[in-house]
């Protein structure tokens, strides 16, 4: 899911060397592929830290394209735009539900396409329209979704670093289940994670989601979707009511992939991910939110300076080194 803080901002990248080096930028180490990444910071609405890491993807001779690493896409997503200079075929029009809106979708089939250079197996993705966020210059036209990452079983988000890092090679599509505890591909980390929580992986139809569980005040758990493209860790309005978290500025609304919703600053109080303490921080009240509690976003990951998805497993990993 992404969240769209449109704002001028600062970025902690010092170039753009991820798109100026083009279409040929993998670094192959044993069993491993490591491409460089951007990551944006800037603040906006009294948040602080927010993120938005980006890949750079090439359609055969074309390219490269920043598209928005996002976990919390169950798909990969083209906007109306970047479709039509490539040429892509559409398929009939649909509609699908996206946060407090009707949004109309086209299918069309990707070939030839990469990473960076890493080439990445022929799908399907949706072609539809997603909100403007231009930081810097960089102004995403598509968003990767975990229909790509699981295909991989596990990859590494290295913020410090600005890399991804996956096992390399790409498997089919991610089905249904994992193998709770699988061992991660060698190289992909070198030590024990900061914190190790577990992550229920859900898959249907190639859309392909990570979900894990929070503990926030005195509540019951959150359920949290595992999303690197929210731009913001946010929680249900409803569950901030509950919890009376204090507000730290004025609601707002911000534009989502076909609408907008209202967004309010609040303070997270004490929080923790699999029984550790997570830093205390500003994070969004957000309405029209439904089915689960909130994202756990980029900004809350980024603290900790990487983050592994360990789709095959049922993993994620907060800070392994």
């Amino acid at each position: 899911m992404a969240l769209a803080i449109s704002a001028c901002g600062s970025s902690n990248s010092t170039s753009t060397e991820a798109a100026a080096k083009g279409c040929d930028q993998t670094s192959v180490d044993g069993n491993v592929t490591t491409v460089p990444i951007q990551v944006l910071d800037y603040d906006q609405f009294g948040l602080s830290g927010l993120v938005g890491p980006i890949a750079y993807v090439c359609v055969k001779d074309q390219g490269p394209f920043p598209f928005e690493i996002d976990t919390g896409a169950s798909t990969t997503l083209f906007t109306p735009q970047l479709a039509q200079e490539l040429n892509l075929k559409l398929g009939k029009a649909s509609l699908s539900q996206g946060a407090g809106c009707i949004a109309e979708t086209h299918q069309a089939t990707v070939r030839d396409w990469s990473l960076a250079g890493m080439a990445l197996a022929d799908q399907d993705v949706i072609v539809t329209k997603s909100p403007a966020q231009t930081v810097e210059g960089v102004t995403p036209v598509g968003l990767l979704g975990s229909d790509v990452w699981s295909r991989f079983g596990a990859f590494r988000l290295d913020f410090d670093d600005l890399a991804l890092t996956f096992a390399s090679k790409e498997g089919p599509p991610f089905t249904s289940g994992h193998a709770e505890g699988s061992q991660l591909p060698e190289g992909l980390a070198s030590g024990a994670a900061k914190i190790t929580a577990p992550m229920e992986v859900q898959a249907q139809q190639g859309a392909v989601v990570g979900l894990v569980k929070a503990g926030l005040g005195a509540g019951p758990p959150l359920t949290l979707q595992a999303d690197t493209g929210a731009g913001l860790t946010a929680i249900s309005s409803a569950v901030a009511k509950r919890q009376r978290l204090a507000p730290t500025g004025e609601a707002r609304s911000v534009p989502t992939a076909c609408g907008h919703t209202e967004l309010t600053p609040v303070k997270s109080g004490p929080w923790s991910l699999a029984g550790s303490d997570l830093p205390e921080q500003t994070i969004g009240a957000i309405a029209g939110l439904s089915g689960i509690g909130g994202l756990f976003g980029p900004d809350t990951m980024k603290a900790y300076g990487s983050v592994i998805f360990n789709y095959s497993g049922g993993q994620l990993l907060l800070g392994s080194r």
